[in-house]
């Protein structure tokens, strides 16, 4: 099934996915249960201009939603998908994978890009997505200027620029830890509305953090379309060499962008350095693997093209707070 929408509102999200369902939103609530699949996707208004949506819901079959182009920046959406693998975003023909253990976890997409997200029959689709209106996020942007004006300068190259732009983070510890209390809060009515703000808060506070992050190395104002086309070819010879990672004067010589270009754009469009993310990568692929239950970590440190398992261990305990014979030890129970 494919669903063509215009997000010109936070509601106008619910709304095409209520006629494609069938179905009606009551108080900001709206109940999947049918032939398409079922589930709840629910809005809640934080505050004038600040509103958090959150989705759980299984289909039957594949859907794609293709997101239009908004000539208006009114919205600003920030959306964190904690699903499992198999959901995917086409971006200019580009597929980038989603998912709680992918690095492109955290979605900031621009309303003047066109792209399409793809969610797979069979596994629940679990997003909250926080919409800012573009009154709010200037009303924020002059709050933190009177304390910051380099820390409000950075949200407003990304969110009031004219320029398009699309950014992928990776949700951590401390994101994932509010999620997962947002999901579960069975908090009373009458104080639930106080605490979902609270987390909203905290959780832009956070995602914030991470931008910040990215501006203390270089502006973003710089990066064009062929630049992000670079660091995604990069992105996939990292994920396909992981056993044995390209340096980076070859990375350099293979997308043919100088070194230092190379290693700016790919900080700026991933959040992490060329080395970092190759080496969370390998610590993720790592902890697949011990998960299977399958490998001891000699073996898994073998696959990764590690020699020395002192240096595996280190990189994985630095990555889970825990050594991999004690990772294998806890799932093994």
């Amino acid at each position: 099934m494919e669903l063509a929408i215009k997000v010109n509102t936070p509601e106008s999200w619910m709304q095409n996915f209520a006629r494609a369902f069938n179905t009606s939103i009551h108080q900001g609530k709206m109940q999947l249960d049918g032939p398409l699949g079922q589930g709840i996707i629910q809005s809640h208004l934080v505050e004038d201009g600040l509103r958090m949506i959150t989705q759980e819901f299984s289909l039957w079959e594949e859907l794609i939603v293709h997101k239009k182009k908004v000539e208006e920046k009114a919205y600003y959406p920030i959306i964190l998908q904690y699903s499992d693998s198999g959901i995917f975003h086409e971006v200019d023909g580009k597929q980038i994978p989603l998912g709680r253990g992918s690095f492109n976890s955290i979605i900031i997409p621009s309303p003047l890009l066109e792209t399409s997200i793809h969610y797979p029959a069979g596994n629940t689709i679990q997003t909250l997505a926080i919409v800012m209106s573009r009154d709010w996020l200037e009303k924020h942007v002059k709050h933190i200027r009177e304390l910051s004006s380099w820390e409000a300068s950075i949200i407003s190259d990304i969110f009031l620029s004219q320029r398009p732009f699309f950014i992928y983070e990776a949700i951590t510890l401390n994101i994932a830890r509010v999620i997962e209390e947002v999901v579960q809060c069975s908090y009373a009515t009458s104080v639930k509305s106080l605490y979902m703000r609270a987390k909203v808060y905290e959780l832009l506070a956070l995602i914030f953090n991470l931008l910040y992050q990215r501006g203390a190395e270089q502006p973003l104002n710089n990066l064009n379309k062929d630049d992000v086309h670079t660091a995604f070819k990069v992105r996939q010879i990292l994920l396909a060499q992981m056993d044995a990672p390209p340096t980076i004067p070859k990375l350099s010589r293979e997308v043919a962008m100088s070194e230092s270009k190379l290693k700016k754009v790919f900080k700026l469009v991933f959040g992490l350095s060329i080395y970092q993310y190759t080496l969370s990568n390998r610590m993720q692929k790592a902890k697949n693997l011990l998960d299977t239950r399958r490998y001891n970590v000699t073996e898994v440190g073998q696959l990764l093209g590690y020699s020395n398992m002192a240096h595996f261990a280190k990189a994985f305990k630095k990555q889970y707070n825990l050594s991999p014979s004690s990772y294998l030890a806890t799932i093994r129970h």
